[in-house]
């Protein structure tokens, strides 16, 4: 339906320059993590030529050692009867960085070249693009989509390169037009919808409800707050202090210096 619409007649062309074949863009939550990560794993439980010892993987990811920051929010549990309740995060983390470790010695050599290109992938988009993408980043990624998507159909066949394998391939296309995922991922996103729609509101023009709500969120942000302040230095030691932050430790420092000036 839409090839029989002209791009120039989106009524955000004439303000943006928008095109629907260009600008829209494909999110890193529900293509990796929500399906590639998904249907890799799901096709792992359903090959029973190289079949997967489960029993001996949920064991390994029971005794993983999760960080404090990971354990902040959901963490993957019973891969082999629980698959169907895990959301994003637990894809997400078992992908990385668990999956490795959970799955060493248990997939076969074909199998453990796909799922290592799965894992740098998720590695890729946790930490290193996560602090901003460049031409070279989009590009590595890009090696690292193609690299899969080739071992996949060499593997299962054509049929194996679905239509989201295929949308993979375009991310470098999507970070060289929007740079790094942060700034369109629905990953942070979809996680304020909840906060959003359990705020109070008389239903009508919600939207301005909640973006008033969310204007006077970040303006009380940016106030001072007294435990922030710096130290009195006639009633404190120097050398017994310590800071919740690096902003607050430069506070008690330049203090400490004006107090010895």
């Amino acid at each position: 339906m839409l090839d029989n619409v002209s791009p120039k007649r989106h009524k955000l062309y004439n303000l943006y320059g928008f095109l629907y074949d260009r600008d829209l863009v494909y999110d890193e939550m529900h293509t990796i993590h929500l399906n590639i990560v998904k249907n890799a794993i799901l096709n792992e439980k359903e090959d029973e030529e190289n079949a997967v010892d489960w029993a001996k993987a949920d064991e390994c990811l029971n005794n993983f050692p999760w960080t404090t920051e990971f354990k902040t929010s959901r963490i993957p549990k019973g891969i082999e009867k629980r698959l169907g309740y895990w959301k994003a995060d637990d894809f997400n983390k078992f992908a990385f960085p668990a999956s490795e470790i959970v799955f060493n010695g248990l997939l076969s050599h074909d199998q453990q070249e796909e799922w290592l290109c799965i894992a740098r992938m998720v590695e890729f988009l946790q930490n290193h693009a996560r602090h901003g993408w460049t031409e070279n980043d989009a590009e590595t990624f890009h090696k690292m989509a193609l690299r899969y998507a080739i071992l996949l159909e060499d593997r299962k066949g054509p049929t194996a390169c679905t239509m989201i394998v295929h949308n993979l391939l375009h991310f470098k296309e999507d970070t060289m037009n929007f740079s790094g995922q942060d700034n369109y991922s629905c990953w942070n996103k979809e996680r304020a919808v909840k906060r959003y729609v359990r705020q109070p509101n008389n239903h009508k023009n919600i939207e301005c409800t909640f973006a008033s709500n969310e204007e006077r969120r970040k303006a009380l942000k940016f106030r001072k707050d007294p435990r922030e302040e710096g130290p009195n230095p006639g009633k404190t030691d120097p050398n017994k202090l310590w800071a919740k932050s690096i902003e607050q430790a430069k506070k008690m420092y330049f203090t400490n210096e004006q107090a010895h000036c």
